[in-house]
């Protein structure tokens, strides 16, 4: 998991979920929940993505994604 730190807790199968933020002069982006890396810990949610930015100044652009179909 390279968004992720998994921490197992004294529950059996429960762990503690540690987002890694990537910073910068902006602000941050963090990711909340990635199905793709957290399905190695036995995560199997229908949810695919889920993310948080902060932007410290008003008006702050970060990269926006778009493709036209098809889509790979």
């Amino acid at each position: 998991m390279n968004r992720f730190t998994a921490h197992a807790t004294k529950i059996s199968d429960v762990y503690m979920l540690q987002a890694k933020p990537i910073c910068d002069e902006r602000g941050f982006f963090e990711r909340f929940y990635c199905s793709d890396e957290l399905h190695g810990i036995g995560l199997h949610e229908p949810i695919v993505q889920m993310n948080l930015s902060y932007s410290k100044d008003k008006g702050t652009v970060r990269g926006i994604h778009f493709q036209y179909p098809p889509c790979n």
